[in-house]
């Protein structure tokens, strides 16, 4: 198993452990906390898993484009099993969650409703209630990690990156 496919897991059990934690102590509705906690461990990660294949596999060495594939392995894999436990988390686990969603979602439409004639208002509302389901989450969470991810790994590729010493012929 490559170095990247473990950090992803690595990442992925932190953020499972986070979920959980602030599920059980009732800070869940905190969402944004968990976000920005779940973001620095995917940097994290991500800049131990390009040093790792660097320093330990490659001598070293490490062009951007190995060092950019390195970290956005480890972004697909937190991505996608990220979302699969998000769905089990608002599925079975934290049944609380799609209503509490779908009401702040609400509370937002509201507050925007004077801005809105009254056929664009239920038309909101109706992508709104689509958008609050747990697969319709859980999909667009992969498509903002992946694109995240991908700016944050090309970030640490070219901050990390060592590339090959020129070979002296003698």
């Amino acid at each position: 198993m490559s170095n990247a496919v473990m950090y992803g897991l690595y990442v992925t059990a932190a953020n499972i452990v986070l979920t959980l934690i602030m599920y059980f102590t009732g800070l869940w509705k905190s969402a944004p906390a968990i976000g920005y906690i779940a973001f620095i461990f995917l940097i994290i990660a991500i800049v131990m898993a390009i040093k790792d294949r660097r320093d330990n596999e490659n001598g070293g060495e490490i062009r951007f484009g190995q060092a950019f594939s390195t970290g956005f392995t480890v972004v697909l894999i937190t991505a996608i099993l990220g979302a699969i436990f998000f769905f089990v988390y608002t599925q079975y686990i934290n049944t609380e969650f799609e209503p509490y969603m779908a009401e702040q979602m609400e509370i937002g439409m509201a507050e925007q409703k004077a801005n809105m004639s009254e056929a664009e208002f239920e038309q909101a509302k109706s992508m709104a209630g689509m958008m609050s389901s747990p697969a319709m989450m859980a999909i667009s969470q992969i498509l903002m990690s992946l694109i995240l991810g991908s700016i944050v790994s090309a970030i640490c590729a070219a901050i990390l990156k060592r590339d090959p010493r020129p070979q002296v012929m003698s």
